[in-house]
């Protein structure tokens, strides 16, 4: 979600006439956030008023073939140093539509 919809949520509690936040703190990490003792991530890629509810269970890591690993030993010859660079093609997968959620306010 974006940090826009989390300052929200961080308003709403989890039922009427209740004092207990929506958003409640993980004891486990300083600053991160669950809701329902699942964890929330913040992103600034995420659309305004929109929250994704994503099975972790249900998310594939996609590597491409033909991963590069270019080593340069010439570039710093000063110094005991060499200039390393990784290209991969990464992509994520979702094959279990049913698994993942997008909560949206319909108000706005």
């Amino acid at each position: 979600m974006s940090a826009a919809t989390a300052l929200e949520l961080a308003k709403l509690k989890d039922q009427a006439n209740s004092n207990r936040g929506l958003l409640n703190s993980d004891m486990t990490a300083v600053g991160r956030r669950q809701i329902l003792g699942r964890p929330v991530f913040v992103s600034p890629y995420a659309p305004a008023d929109v929250v994704y509810g994503i099975s972790r269970a249900d998310i594939l890591t996609v590597v491409r073939e033909g991963t590069r690993l270019d080593v340069d030993k010439s570039v710093y010859f000063t110094s005991d140093r060499v200039a390393v660079k990784g290209t991969m093609r990464v992509g994520f997968a979702f094959p279990v539509a049913g698994a993942h959620v997008m909560v949206q306010n319909p108000a706005k």
